[in-house]
């Protein structure tokens, strides 16, 4: 675009986005009902361009993820504490317990296998929204479970809900972002 001038202007509230121009800015006209010009103090035309806010759809989209990642690590540091009293509730020693471990780190394990194919095919969003009711579910189910094997189970469960979070999450933000992905994957 040499030798043209163009004013940048704030898509939702029609304005000037960081310009000095803004004390020449009188006038923005709609010609033919699709191009928008400025006209300055001087009288001239000048075309003009939208942007998005500063917060763009993408920041917006990045922080769900990161709240997504909060979560994945509320969960996954849940089952330390929380062993003594599940010990209790199912009627087990604490050294039984270990299964616990095991069976969230297969269940992470192979549902980061299964899950990295359903986003290259489905719907990112959508399955990362299911991932987070997967773990708020064994979440919830796990202060009722009567037995070892079923808190086993659970957890297993929770282990493929907790890798569709991460996988997910770091997949859609590269996706997101693409190429300027370094600031937003570290946080």
């Amino acid at each position: 675009a040499d030798g043209v001038n163009f004013l940048l202007l704030d898509r939702k509230v029609k304005r000037p986005l960081y310009s000095p121009m803004v004390m020449f800015f009188s006038i923005i006209q709609i010609e033919n009902g699709q191009s928008l010009h400025y006209q300055d103090a001087c009288g001239a035309n000048t075309p003009v361009l939208f942007t998005e806010h500063p917060m763009t759809t993408a920041k917006k989209v990045t922080i769900g993820y990161y709240f997504g990642f909060i979560s994945l690590g509320m969960a996954a540091a849940s089952l330390g504490p929380t062993l003594p009293g599940l010990s209790e509730q199912v009627g087990a020693q604490i050294s039984q317990m270990g299964f616990l471990f095991s069976a969230r780190s297969m269940g992470f394990l192979l549902g980061a296998l299964l899950v990295g194919r359903l986003y290259d095919r489905l719907p990112g969003h959508r399955l990362l929204t299911l991932a987070l009711f997967g773990v708020a579910l064994a979440m919830a189910i796990v202060p009722f479970a009567p037995n070892l094997w079923l808190v086993t189970a659970v957890f297993f469960f929770l282990g493929i809900s907790e890798s569709g979070i991460d996988v997910g999450s770091n997949t859609l933000i590269v996706w997101v972002h693409g190429k300027a992905v370094g600031p937003y994957m570290n946080g």
